[in-house]
C-alpha cells in the first residue's frame, strides 16, 4: 500500500489520497509516511488557493512579492533588524526570493498538517487505538479545522502548530531536549499571540502536583497584566524584553477593547461570523466537558491539563468582539484526538453511542461551515481542476 501511495502521489496527488486513507487504516507501522504524503496533498491544495478578494493571504502575498528584488543588506538593515517577529520575516523573505508567493501557504500548511497528523497517529499507536478510531480522529481534524482560514492565517497556524508539537513531545513522548525547546521559542518570533500558549504550558506543567504554585502563577499573571496595562511606558525601560512585552500589551489591547474599527463593526453585523463563533465555542465546550467526564488517572495528566486550559481560554474569549476565540480554538481542535481516543472508556453502550453522535454532529457542522467560508473566499473549482490535471512534477508550474 505504501509503494502504491507514493507512485500515485507522483502521478497525481488527488488520486493518491485514496491509497493513503486505506494506508492509515491498514498499515499502522508506516503512519509517518502516510502523514507526510497527506500533508503534501493538503499543501498542494493550499498552493492552488486563488483568493476571490481581500483576505490575510493577499496581504502576505504582497509582502512576499515586495521581497523578491530586495537585497539581503537592505532587508537585514531596514526590515529584519530590530523587528521582534524576525523569523516570520525570514520565512517571507526566503519565499519571496523564489518569485512564487504561493509557496508560502503550501509550506505552512505542510508543516502544520504534518504535525497534526503525526500527533494523531503516534498517539493512536501509543494508546493502541482501533483503526476505526484513528479514521474518526483524522476525519474530525479535516472536517473541523477550517482549511481556508489556516491557509490565510499562515503565521498563527504555523506558530500554534509548533507549540502544540512541543507540548506533545514533552508531555507524551518525554522528549525534553533542545529541539523541544526550539518548538517553544521559535513561534514567539512568528506570531505574538504564541506567548499566551507558552504561559499556559508553564501553568499546566505545575498544575498536576503543585496546585498552590499554579494559583500563584495565575495571581502573579493577573497582577503583572494589570500593572503593565496601567503603566504602558513601564515596558520601554527593559531592553528587548520590554519591547516584546510592549508589543504584547498593545496587541492585547486591540483584541480586548476594539469595538469601533471597521473590522470589528463587520464582525458585529455579520450573521455568519456570529454563527461561526457560536459553533466553535460550543464544539470546544463539548470536547472539554467530555474529556472531564471520561478522563481517568493517567501518566499524561499534564498534556490533558494543557488541553483543558486552552479550552477554558476559548470559552472565556467568547464575549470579545474580535476573533480571539478562533486562534485558541485551533489549538483545541489540534488536540481533539485526546477525547476521541478515550470515548471507549465510556462503558455504557447507549451513552457511548450518543457521544459518537455528538462528535459526528460537530464534524458535519464543521464541514458545512468551512465549505461555505471557503466558497466565499476562494475559487474551489479552479483549485480542484489545477490539482486534478497535474502530476507532482508540474504541480508548481503556473
Amino acid at each position: 500500500m505504501l509503494i502504491a501511495s507514493y507512485i500515485t502521489f507522483l502521478i497525481n496527488p488527488l488520486i493518491s489520497s485514496i491509497f493513503i486513507i486505506v494506508g492509515f487504516i491498514k498499515d499502522r507501522k508506516n503512519y509517518v509516511h502516510y502523514s507526510f504524503l497527506f500533508a503534501s496533498i493538503l499543501a498542494s491544495l493550499a498552493y492552488w488557493v486563488i483568493p476571490k478578494g481581500e483576505m490575510d493571504l493577499t496581504r502576505y502575498f504582497d509582502i512576499v512579492t515586495s521581497y523578491e528584488n530586495m537585497s539581503w543588506d537592505f532587508f537585514f538593515n531596514h526590515v529584519l533588524f530590530g523587528d521582534l517577529m524576525f523569523i516570520q520575516h525570514l520565512l517571507f523573505y526566503v519565499v519571496g526570493k523564489t518569485g512564487n508567493p504561493h509557496l508560502l501557504p503550501a509550506i505552512v500548511i505542510f508543516i502544520s498538517y504534518f504535525i497534526m497528523l503525526y500527533m494523531i497517529t503516534d498517539y493512536a499507536n501509543y494508546k493502541k487505538a482501533k483503526s476505526s478510531e484513528v479514521l474518526l480522529a483524522l476525519l474530525f481534524l479535516l472536517c473541523v479545522m477550517p482549511f481556508i482560514s489556516l491557509v490565510s492565517n499562515v503565521r498563527n497556524i504555523l506558530a500554534f502548530s509548533l507549540i502544540t508539537f512541543g507540548i506533545y513531545r514533552e508531555f507524551v513522548q518525554g522528549k525534553k531536549n533542545i529541539f523541544t525547546l526550539l518548538l517553544y521559542v521559535v513561534p514567539c518570533f512568528i506570531h505574538i499571540s504564541s506567548l499566551s500558549l507558552i504561559l499556559l504550558r508553564l501553568i499546566s506543567g505545575s498544575a498536576s502536583n503543585r496546585k498552590s504554585l499554579n494559583v500563584a502563577f495565575l495571581i502573579l499573571g493577573i497582577v503583572m497584566t494589570l500593572f503593565l496595562f496601567s503603566n504602558p511606558t513601564m515596558s520601554s525601560s527593559l531592553p528587548f524584553i520590554g519591547d516584546y512585552l510592549g508589543a504584547v500589551i498593545s496587541k492585547t489591547n486591540v483584541y480586548l477593547f476594539d469595538s469601533s474599527s471597521y473590522y470589528a463593526q463587520i464582525l458585529q453585523n455579520d450573521i455568519f461570523s456570529k454563527v461561526n463563533k457560536m459553533y466553535f465555542v460550543l464544539a470546544t465546550l463539548y470536547l472539554l466537558v467530555l474529556l472531564l467526564i471520561i478522563s481517568s488517572k493517567s501518566n499524561n495528566l499534564k498534556f490533558e491539563t494543557y488541553f483543558k486550559y486552552v479550552g477554558i481560554l476559548v470559552i472565556a474569549s467568547y464575549p470579545i468582539i474580535l476573533t480571539v476565540y478562533f486562534r485558541y480554538t485551533m489549538a483545541v481542535m489540534m488536540l481533539a484526538f485526546l477525547v476521541i481516543f478515550r470515548v471507549q472508556l465510556i462503558k455504557h453502550k447507549d451513552w457511548r453511542l450518543l457521544t459518537y453522535i455528538g462528535l459526528l454532529s460537530i464534524m458535519f457542522g464543521g464541514l458545512v461551515q468551512q465549505l461555505i467560508f471557503f466558497n466565499s473566499l476562494a475559487y474551489i473549482n479552479q483549485m480542484i481542476v489545477n490539482m486534478g490535471t497535474r502530476t507532482i512534477f508540474n504541480m508548481f508550474v503556473q
